[in-house]
């Protein structure tokens, strides 16, 4: 009896711990970039539009953000383009900069145009 009570608590346990990392997973991500663009029209025109449909390919979404947009609310000011992108999940988003970004953003030519700085952001459960 014992053993068996014991049995489906750990099923119990392992069921909830499954069921944790099934809901993580399909939680929205977001990535934000600051990108400090040091010359719009040379930037323009090194295939950012193509790193745009990568982004919309793999589920992302843009909802803020474009050249001179953000404000500094406290602390240093922003750089002069913020983009805010929403995906289904954090394997979309992975997928999404290492297919899309990642190799435009990090050839020598892109890299004189401007400075990155990217960063992922998981969702919070709305209560």
């Amino acid at each position: 009896m014992l053993k068996s009570a014991l049995l489906v608590t750990a099923g119990i346990v392992i069921g909830f711990g499954a069921n944790a990392v099934l809901a993580q997973s399909n939680a929205p991500y977001y990535q934000v970039a600051e990108i400090n663009v040091k010359d719009q029209t040379a930037y323009e025109a090194s295939g950012v539009d193509k790193v745009r449909d990568g982004l919309k390919a793999h589920g992302g979404k843009l909802i803020a953000g474009g050249y001179n947009k953000a404000t500094a609310i406290d602390g240093a000011p922003p750089a002069n383009r913020v983009l805010i992108f929403q995906y289904p999940n954090k394997e979309a988003s992975d997928k999404a900069w290492s297919e899309s970004i990642k190799p435009w953003q990090m050839s020598e030519q892109v890299r004189k145009l401007a400075d990155f700085r990217t960063i992922g952001v998981e969702a919070v459960e709305q209560k």
